[in-house]
């Protein structure tokens, strides 16, 4: 419960350095305790690197400010004090978003502005490197883990969906890429397998609670000089293979706009269903169920067609009816 603020006095309250000291020990040591748990919560996998606290600042000034870990009058002050320094990271931010903005403005993909203003591609080089390194700040001090490029496909990327989907994805296509996620849980889901006779069964599936990507496409002419650069191939075969990587992107994503996409509790093994560019490959298992099912419908349909030939030929009025 908040305090009213005390009349104007010093931060020490006329206290020694060492009592002050010990005041903003015994409270850090307050807001580090345990709250109690709650039923509603999801469990959180225990992370050893796990920058992020779940807790607002408004209890977090509660907390720091209780009178209870003050000197006697000095309670109002630090609530003043965490007051202050909240409005003053609000101000920080603020700024910080709003140019972020601005250098975002002409790669957003949602704008339904005017075009009032058209950019050089040196401008427009400056500005991308700008709103990248907007994000990249904003991420790393909103304690997000964001992911280095070379490690996504190991660090994130499993083989199989929870639905039993192979999903593959070509970040060979981005020319930006930025992937970064907050808080590890474990999520309750229910499913049916045919070795337990269709009957549903609970499992455990590891979500990232909170995730951010950023990806910007290649261009078109880009992506080609790289393939052919890469695979030593010619122009022509290097098109062809860019045309066929490409073909499930949809037209409207352009290669000129950068697309910020933000996501909460999603599981581990879906990510790779947030790129516009995934394909779901058929496993070993998937070939031959659908070899076998496909055989059969084949060969109960070519067992009806003969019959009703039969039929046409022993009695051709019967068959017409």
């Amino acid at each position: 419960m908040s305090t009213p603020a005390s009349p104007r006095m010093p931060l020490d309250g006329g206290k020694s350095p060492q009592a002050s000291n010990e005041a903003l020990a015994a409270a850090m040591a307050f807001a580090n305790e345990d709250d109690e748990p709650s039923l509603h919560t999801t469990a959180i996998v225990p992370r050893g690197d796990e920058r992020f606290l779940p807790v607002t600042r408004y209890a977090l000034i509660d907390r720091l400010s209780s009178p209870q870990v003050w000197p006697a009058g000095m309670a109002g002050e630090a609530r003043r004090f965490f007051r202050y320094l909240d409005y003053w990271r609000k101000q920080r931010y603020s700024a910080a978003l709003t140019r972020l903005q601005e250098a975002y403005e002409p790669f957003s993909p949602d704008s339904d502005l005017f075009v009032t203003r058209h950019y050089t591609d040196a401008e427009r080089r400056e500005m991308l490197a700008e709103v990248m390194g907007g994000v990249n700040n904003l991420l790393t001090q909103a304690n997000y883990t964001v992911v280095p490029r070379e490690k996504i496909a190991a660090t994130i990327m499993s083989k199989d969906s929870h639905y039993g989907l192979d999903l593959t994805v070509d970040f060979d296509t981005f020319e930006e890429l930025v992937v970064a996620f907050r808080g590890e849980s474990v999520a309750k889901a229910h499913r049916r397998k045919l070795s337990r006779f269709f009957r549903r069964e609970e499992f455990s599936v590891p979500i990232f609670r909170r995730m951010v990507v950023l990806f910007k496409l290649k261009t078109p002419e880009k992506h080609i000089e790289d393939v052919r650069d890469h695979l030593k191939v010619t122009e022509e075969e290097a098109t062809k293979k860019v045309r066929r990587m490409r073909a499930d992107i949809s037209s409207e994503i352009k290669p000129g706009n950068v697309y910020i996409k933000v996501f909460k509790n999603i599981p581990k093994s879906d990510v790779e269903m947030v790129f516009p560019n995934t394909e779901v490959k058929f496993r070993m298992r998937d070939k031959v169920w659908l070899g076998i099912t496909g055989g059969g419908a084949l060969g109960a349909g070519v067992f009806g067609a003969a019959g009703k030939l039969a039929l046409a030929f022993s009695n051709p009025i019967t068959a017409a009816g």
